[in-house]
Parts: structure tokens; C-alpha cells; sequence
């Protein structure tokens, strides 16, 4: 609670976009983990993903996602390395020690705009549709020079409906909607403890 404090997540709004996002996040234990998979699996979805900055080899092994929010990547934690004042580029798995991982969970939630979503979902309550709702919660924009539809997420500046805010809380943190039905079903319980 206290880096959430310091990194200003004090709405009820963002305070449950926490909550739900940690509870995915670590497969409901609420303790910070390891991401599931092991070597192959990792080298096959992170290796070489210069996204990431995993440049490296071997950078997809050793930056799989680790903490409250499984952060990923050389890039992040580069970043991390100096958010959390220690050396998790070396020692990575220091995000899996609850001090650190919290550290991390609340600068990624403020610098991401997490906690912003969560407080537009939570206002956005009464209003049920809107233009992204057709496409999951992204909006249609147009079409690739291969012919692929191209799809964006909500911009702060327009109004999504609740759903679809929740929708871009958990899109940011996870980079899809792994996870969304129990993300969902715990900011619909805790937002009633609130209200």
C-alpha cells in the first residue's frame, strides 16, 4: 500500500484495478511469481523480441515475465533496475521479492496509465456502448497494405464505456485480454465492497 501512496493510487478505482490485476496476474496466490513455462516456452515467445529489447541471447529465458504484474523483457527491466534502486538486469529474479515486485506493480500502474483507466472505467459506469464495443473494446481504424483490419485502443481523450476502459486497464498490463473474465468478475466483487 505504501508505494501506491507514494506513486499517487489512492482512488477505489485504481486500488481495485490493483487488486484484480494481481490476482491474474499471479494465478490468484497474491504473491509475486514466476511467469508459467519454462526454457522452451520462453524462448519461444520472448527470444529475440527486440519489443522487448531482448537483444541478447538467452534474454527470453532470463527476462520472463516475474512479480505482481509480470513485468517481461530486457527493456523493463532496465527501467526497473533503477525504479527499485537495485540490480534486476543481474539479478532478475529480485522482482519476485514482494518489496520489489510492489515497487515495480505501482510504477508500471502510474507511468502506463493504469490507474488513470481504472478511474475513467469507474466514472464511465452508467454508460453501457460505445464505438468500441463492436471489436472488443478497439476501434477499427482501417486496413493493412496486406489487407489485415487494423485496430487501436481507446485514446484518454475519447469515452469508452466502462467495459471498455476495464478492457484498456487490462490490455495495457497483460497486452491482450488474457485473464479479462477474472479480471472482470473481481472489479464487479470488490466494486461492490466500495459503493
Amino acid at each position: 500500500e505504501a508505494e501506491l501512496i507514494k506513486y499517487g493510487i489512492t482512488s477505489d478505482a485504481a486500488r481495485i484495478a490493483v487488486i484484480a490485476t494481481i490476482s491474474v496476474e499471479t494465478a490468484h496466490t497474491f504473491k509475486p511469481i514466476h511467469e508459467m513455462g519454462g526454457p522452451k516456452y520462453f524462448t519461444k515467445l520472448y527470444e529475440g523480441r527486440k519489443d522487448l529489447g531482448n537483444v541478447q541471447k538467452g534474454d527470453g529465458v532470463k527476462f520472463h515475465g516475474r512479480g505482481y504484474t509480470q513485468n517481461t523483457g530486457r527493456d523493463n527491466y532496465t527501467v526497473l533496475r533503477g525504479v527499485i534502486k537495485a540490480d534486476c538486469v543481474a539479478d532478475p529474479d529480485l522482482l519476485v521479492q514482494p518489496h520489489y515486485s510492489a515497487i515495480a506493480l505501482a510504477h508500471y500502474f502510474k507511468t502506463h496509465g493504469c490507474a488513470d483507466w481504472a478511474n475513467k472505467a469507474w466514472a464511465s459506469e452508467g454508460q453501457t456502448t460505445c464505438v468500441f464495443c463492436q471489436h472488443d473494446g478497439l476501434l477499427f481504424y482501417g486496413t493493412s497494405s496486406k489487407g489485415k483490419p487494423l485496430y487501436r485502443r481507446p485514446k484518454f481523450t475519447e469515452a469508452p464505456c466502462g467495459t471498455c476502459a476495464w478492457k484498456t486497464v487490462r490490455r495495457t498490463v497483460n497486452g491482450g485480454l488474457n485473464g479479462w473474465d477474472v479480471f472482470k468478475h473481481n472489479v464487479d466483487e470488490l466494486s461492490k465492497l466500495v459503493k
